[in-house]
């Protein structure tokens, strides 16, 4: 998987994580925050930090 097929990712499972947060489903919402992260940081984004942030204020172990 390359750089930018990992940036995809990330993208698609934030904006999943947010449309599930305004629907009130906040189990799946940070399932894929954390799944963002995780992917996030396999490529190195810097985006990493800002839902890292977003996990620790709902206090989800990460």
């Amino acid at each position: 998987m390359s750089k930018n097929d990992l940036r995809s990712v990330v993208e698609i499972y934030t904006e999943q994580a947010k449309i599930d947060l305004e629907k009130g489903n906040q189990e799946n919402a940070y399932f894929n925050f954390t799944q963002a992260y995780i992917f996030a940081l396999e490529g190195g984004f810097k985006i990493s930090d800002e839902i890292y942030e977003i996990l620790l204020k709902a206090e989800r172990e990460v």
